[in-house]
Formats: structure tokens, sequence, C-alpha cells
């Protein structure tokens, strides 16, 4: 083995193993906050979700929940309405294997279905768009937004 081998061994992978494990505990036991940095874009399905659960429990979380009984495909649709209406996306058909950026408001009538898995024109029944993404940077930027606009939500009881 030659020196620079055997000093990465000795040396670099327990510094990236103790790094990894700083991070990770500073980022706390979700794994799923930790892929969601790594990635660059991630389904519209994925940032509802992370959406949603960031704002639970506060008012931007009530305009995501909708009234009482909603199913969690309706709250996830709600949530993916917020994320295109001040996002830009991206989308695919299949068999397609190239990505497309739409603008919401030019095409206009376009309405998230299936829990936030796709996007329909309003009116019609059939997915326009089976596979729509949003960039993570984007996402991150909307939740700053929203977070100076949540409130806890008041608890009676």
């Amino acid at each position: 083995m030659s020196s620079s081998a055997e000093m990465l061994v000795e040396y670099g992978v327990p510094a990236a193993f103790a790094a990894a494990t700083l991070y990770l505990t500073w980022v706390g036991p979700d794994f799923s906050t930790f892929t969601t940095t790594l990635a660059r874009k991630i389904s519209l399905r994925n940032a509802a979700a992370q959406l949603y659960t960031k704002f639970r429990g506060t008012t931007v979380g009530a305009l995501m929940e909708g009234p009482v009984g909603t199913a969690l495909d309706g709250v996830l649709d709600n949530a993916a309405t917020h994320i295109l209406h001040h996002l830009p996306f991206e989308v695919r058909r299949p068999p397609s294997r190239k990505w497309e950026t739409l603008d919401p408001v030019a095409l206009g009538g376009l309405a998230e279905c299936g829990g936030a898995t796709g996007l329909r024109f309003v009116g019609r029944s059939d997915v326009a768009y089976p596979q729509v993404r949003v960039k993570a940077r984007d996402l991150r930027r909307l939740i700053r937004v929203y977070r100076a606009q949540a409130h806890p939500l008041p608890s009676f009881g």
C-alpha cells in the first residue's frame, strides 16, 4: 500500500465518519431531512408532505388541512397548490425522458391530483402530467417565507 493510501485510511475515513456523525446529530434523527438536503430536485408529493409537516399545527398548516375530515391525499393536494402557485416546477410525460419547465399561470387550468402525484386540467379526470418535481432549494425558500407568516393555532382546553 502506498503511503498516501495508508494516510487516507488512517486519517481521512475516520474524519469523514466523524463529520457525518456530527452533521446527522445536528440535523436530527429524521434521515429524510438529510436526503432532502442532498437532493437537488424532489417530487411534488414529497415537497407537499414536507411543507405540510413543517406547518402542521399552525395557521398555514390549517389552510392546507382544509375542512374537517379531509383525507391525506386532499391535504397533500392543498399543500401542492401552495407550491405550484409560488414555485417553478418541471413535468415529464412518460414515455418521454425529457423534463419540461411549465408556467402554471401561462397554461392556466392546471390542478394537482392523486395526493400531489400529478397534474390534470380542471374539468378532466385524466392525468396530463403524472411526474412533477420542484427544486429543493426553492422549497426551502418557500418554507422560510411561510415560517414568517405562520402562527400557532389557539388551543381551547
